[in-house]
């Protein structure tokens, strides 16, 4: 759903402040329903967090920030650090989307352990074909807006 106002200017136009993009059917914005998630908005920038040294990425609440990674044939690794601002599950995750292109049949998923301070997380797989795959890390805790974080994001 966006959210706009008319431009007062004398040329035609619109501006506003996009709150969320829903993907498929109507659900929340926690992405619940029989349809497809929403791509949340909600991250930002902190000055305050991260390891060795601030700043990192953050999410508001439940949600998740996605990039792609151009692989190669051959093991490929990719680690973070993650913090989550209240000790309880579902811990912030990295997911590595599948793409059979690549010879990633099924997404690659790992979770931060169990605690408030920064954990890394490591994930891997071997593509056997030149590609592109989708990253995601999630803040996957449902209840409340518990930020969490994401820092020194590496690949091999």
């Amino acid at each position: 759903m966006a959210v706009y106002l008319k431009s007062t200017f004398s040329g035609p136009g619109i501006f506003g402040a996009l709150h969320a993009l829903a993907l498929g059917g109507p659900c929340s914005w926690l992405g619940d329903g029989t349809y497809a998630r929403h791509l949340q908005v909600g991250f930002f920038r902190s000055d305050t967090e991260g390891t060795p040294l601030a700043p990192c990425i953050g999410l508001r609440h439940i949600g998740f920030w996605r990039f792609k990674w151009a692989v190669t044939a051959g093991a490929r690794t990719i680690s973070c650090y993650a913090k989550q601002s209240v000790n309880l599950p579902p811990r912030p995750r990295m997911i590595i989307k599948a793409n059979p292109e690549v010879g990633l049949m099924a997404d690659v998923v790992a979770e931060k352990g169990a605690g408030t301070g920064w954990g890394q997380i490591i994930s891997g797989f071997v593509p056997t074909a030149t590609g592109v795959v989708h990253v995601e890390m999630h803040n996957a805790l449902p209840d409340g807006n518990y930020n969490a974080y994401f820092d020194h994001i590496v690949t091999s």
